[in-house]
């Protein structure tokens, strides 16, 4: 008969903790613990904030990570970083079990992230620091009395290190992922050999210049880790080249591309692609044209090919492709 799996036994500080104030954003807290000013966390760390029933920790409610200490009054601004089940958002006055890692392992399963949020962690910081309007002026409006601050909010209790064994450590590891994948607009220009047919109707190769559009459907479609995410697009792609019959006639073939590709980013500074989607050719312009030779041009296919990604910077990448239907390089801005 096989044994029931027994959660990790973990060293961490448990403490009550209450919300005293709430951004406009919803994004940072402040949060008030039973805790001596010289024993509150460190900047940086992350905190668990679990539901309490009848004294009794109960399910996860929202995980933070800690801005800025204010250990005069043994309170904390916490940012938002992962919630649970139906728990978007946490109102003034609850009251949670807080848990705090003790250890290296909270390190080693958060690895060091660039905070692309400073600004609106700064703005969020400012307005919780800024006293909130006097609760005895007349028609207070719901939102502020929401975030009204209450120093004198929480309830006494011992800060102790105990062991939890009910929990799973990997609970409090919460991950703060890095969108490698952050604009949702792509436009490229390229150039390189485009597959066509000739005004002989025969198959060639023809040196083009175009463009493309692309906009972002889906991210984190197959995979989403810190190191690896993917996201799916549709791409529309034009070009233009020119023709040239036996006699002096000459044409100007406009080809329009419609594709689905997927990316998927391999760290910070590289990217692969598969693509696959529909190819018309259309005779814009024709001197001295003939009939046959415009109806061999205006072909329909298939497009379809593989490519590489490389970020020159925060907006702007290097495309390769090696495609059925071209083979070509080009500059892409992203938006």
């Amino acid at each position: 008969m096989g044994t029931s799996p027994v959660a990790q036994e973990i060293e961490a500080r448990v403490f009550d903790a209450s919300i005293v104030r709430r951004s406009t954003s919803g994004r940072v807290y402040l949060t008030k613990l039973t805790q001596a000013p010289d024993e509150l966390p460190p900047q940086g760390r992350i905190l668990l904030f679990r539901t309490v029933e009848s004294g009794v920790s109960t399910n996860n409610a929202m995980a933070f990570r800690i801005l800025k200490l204010y250990p005069e009054r043994s309170e904390l601004a916490i940012k938002k970083v992962r919630s649970y089940s139906e728990h978007d958002s946490l109102e003034v006055g609850e009251n949670f079990s807080a848990i705090e890692k003790i250890g290296d392992r909270l390190a080693e399963n958060i690895p060091p992230v660039e905070n692309q949020d400073a600004a609106l962690d700064s703005a969020d910081l400012k307005e919780l620091e800024t006293p909130p309007p006097s609760t005895d002026q007349a028609n207070v409006s719901p939102e502020t009395q929401d975030a009204e601050l209450d120093a004198n909010r929480g309830s006494d209790g011992d800060d102790e290190s105990e062991s939890i064994s009910e929990i799973d450590s990997d609970q409090i590891t919460v991950n703060e992922l890095r969108r490698l994948d952050t604009d949702k607009n792509w436009l490229s220009a390229q150039v390189g050999l485009l597959s066509g047919v000739t005004p002989l109707g025969v198959t060639s190769q023809n040196m083009v210049f175009g463009f493309r559009y692309a906009v972002t459907l889906n991210r984190d479609v197959l995979v989403k880790t810190s190191t690896v995410q993917d996201s799916l697009c549709f791409e529309l792609s034009t070009y233009l080249y020119k023709a040239a019959g036996e006699s002096s006639d000459t044409y100007t073939v406009l080809p329009l591309q419609a594709a689905l590709r997927y990316n998927i980013f391999t760290g910070e500074t590289l990217g692969a692609f598969a693509y696959a989607g529909l190819i018309k050719n259309f005779v814009v312009q024709a001197n001295n044209g003939l009939t046959e030779a415009i109806d061999f041009q205006s072909t329909f296919g298939i497009s379809a090919g593989i490519g590489l990604l490389y970020v020159m910077g925060p907006k702007w990448n290097l495309r390769f492709d090696f495609g059925l239907d071209m083979i070509g390089s080009g500059l892409v801005i992203r938006f």
